[in-house]
């Protein structure tokens, strides 16, 4: 018996390349405030170099699945912005 394919739909594989971006470029960075990531993932869907995010929570499900964590809030007044950390694997594993 044939094992289920991992990304059944396009919707599957157009997640997967956001994450994989999204991964890409969070590599250089400790903490990002959750508007700025959004503002370099737009970008980089105008020049269709990947899939254009559903919405703020879809990216909160990527970056929690990468390893990070919200720590506060970056920015006042209408710039604020959920702000994300990175944080260790064995952090991770203790809050599960």
């Amino acid at each position: 018996m044939m094992p289920a394919p991992i990304l059944r739909a396009p919707a599957d594989r157009h997640i997967c390349r956001l994450a994989l971006f999204t991964a890409a470029q969070l590599r250089r960075v400790d903490s990002i405030a959750l508007a700025d990531l959004g503002q370099i993932l737009g970008d980089a869907a105008d020049r269709r170099r990947v899939p254009r995010f559903t919405d703020n929570s879809q990216l909160v499900r990527i970056m929690q699945r990468l390893g990070w964590q919200k720590r506060g809030y970056a920015g006042e007044g209408a710039s604020k912005s959920p702000l994300y950390v990175r944080v260790a694997t064995a952090n991770l594993q203790e809050a599960s």
